[in-house]
């Protein structure tokens, strides 16, 4: 399971838009900035790479970061680390090899064809 945008298999458009950003930004200087007037030349060039460099290193940031939520790594791990007790309820996301189900109306444990709720 990829824990983040960095992790193989790439997404054609992720790879776009890294190869994208570069190019975009030398054509403007190549191009765009010997055309316009020195006094403009120098600010707008400044800009569009002050902005670049900003949207690469924000990209960069939301590329590595784990999206799952805290919450929810906690639980797992303490699911893939927790024994199943079935007496009690508080074990109701174990696996368990009798056909029971947890009934919400009266917290019991019930077989999973009961209808007796």
């Amino acid at each position: 399971m990829r824990r983040n945008g960095f992790e193989k298999p790439f997404n054609p458009m992720q790879v776009g838009t890294w190869a994208l950003l570069p190019l975009l930004l030398l054509q403007f200087l190549f191009f765009a900035s010997p055309i316009l007037p020195i006094a403009a030349s120098i600010p707008c060039t400044i800009a569009i790479f002050a902005c670049g460099f900003s949207a690469a290193y924000y990209a960069y940031w939301v590329c590595i970061t784990d999206p799952i939520d805290w919450r929810l790594q906690r639980h797992l791990k303490e699911q893939e680390g927790a024994s199943c007790d079935h007496g009690s309820n508080a074990n109701r996301g174990c696996v368990d090899d009798n056909d029971t189900k947890f009934c919400w109306v009266c917290s019991t444990d019930v077989h999973q064809l009961s209808m007796h709720c």
